[in-house]
């Protein structure tokens, strides 16, 4: 189980430079076929307070009407904006929704060497995803508002929803999360019958040396 720790926090890692190379640190500029901005169009990143706390959302759509989705990245600690412009998700989802990528505390940009992550609990983070709703319900004057979750964004949205219902007209859960134990212990015994089948003793060893 330590190895396969290992291993995901490496990844995460090369990841996270690998965009950190790629990125760009603002907004793209939204373009029509005329290579011109959309009229009624949105693309900022802004910094704001959740709870006392500055954080960064990166707003972005086409038409600033349009129904508001607030996107719970995952990790926790992994913004996805920056996977998003560069697998085209992110276009698909603006000509539908104004879209708000919102930084959680402690990644991203909302990271500050000040705060102490260690105290940080993940009510914290659910109030402030609760701010952050309401702030976006008020400021685009739509009384619900979307939510998308990915991987840990799914456990967020989950306990969001349950807090405001009232907030929301729908919720996507992208990789949701239910039961982590169990899924956990799903993907060890899979990984054992894969080192089986395919004769990789060196995994299948080390995976049983680290049972789950």
């Amino acid at each position: 189980m330590k190895l396969l720790f290992i291993i995901i926090l490496i990844l995460i890692l090369v990841i996270s430079f690998i965009l950190l190379l790629k990125g760009k640190g603002k907004p793209v500029k939204l373009l029509d076929e005329n290579n011109k901005p959309y009229e009624n169009g949105i693309s900022t990143r802004e910094k704001i307070l959740l709870n006392g706390v500055e954080q960064y959302i990166f707003i972005v759509g086409k038409n600033k009407n349009n129904p508001i989705l607030l996107f719970l990245h995952g990790g926790p600690g992994f913004p996805e904006l920056p996977l998003a412009y560069n697998n085209g998700t992110d276009k698909q989802l603006e000509d539908k929704f104004t879209v708000c990528y919102w930084e959680q505390r402690g990644a991203g940009l909302s990271y500050s060497s000040k705060e102490d992550i260690k105290k940080l609990t993940v009510e914290d983070i659910v109030d402030d995803g609760i701010e952050l709703s309401n702030y976006l319900r008020k400021r685009f004057n739509q009384e619900k508002i979307y939510l998308m979750g990915h991987s840990w964004g799914t456990f967020l949205g989950i306990k969001i929803l349950w807090e405001k219902p009232e907030y929301f007209k729908g919720y996507f859960g992208i990789g949701q999360i239910s039961d982590q134990t169990l899924s956990e212990s799903m993907g060890y015994v899979r990984l054992l019958q894969s080192a089986e089948k395919k004769k990789n003793n060196i995994v299948f060893k080390k995976a049983r040396k680290n049972k789950y």
